[in-house]
């Protein structure tokens, strides 16, 4: 299970989100969810995780601090969203293609 930092909110594929990229602070979407979403290599490698974060046409990447099974504070919890949304590709490529980043 993968929560939000500082509280007891249960990280979900859909949930809208705020994170900061760089300096600049950006809305988006929980499209991958490791443990919940079906396994990518992108987003688990080498005893890592990141959840994926869907804004505009970019890709964030956000990693999930594997002591404590949270984000980093960067990454806010606005609401629930159940809605359809576009999931990760299955491409190792990702990144190259989209232009997406990493959010540290």
């Amino acid at each position: 299970m993968i929560r939000y930092f500082g509280n007891h909110v249960e990280v979900q594929p859909g949930d809208q989100v705020e994170t900061r990229v760089w300096f600049t602070r950006r809305k988006g979407r929980i499209v991958y969810v490791p443990g919940i979403s079906p396994l990518n290599a992108q987003f688990e490698f080498n005893g890592l995780k990141w959840v994926a974060i869907r804004s505009g046409g970019m890709l964030i990447g956000s990693i999930v601090d594997h002591r404590s099974g949270t984000l980093k504070k960067r990454v806010r919890f606005i609401e629930r969203d159940d809605s359809p949304f576009e999931g990760v590709p299955d491409d190792p490529r990702v990144f190259e293609k989209g232009g997406g980043g990493w959010s540290p």
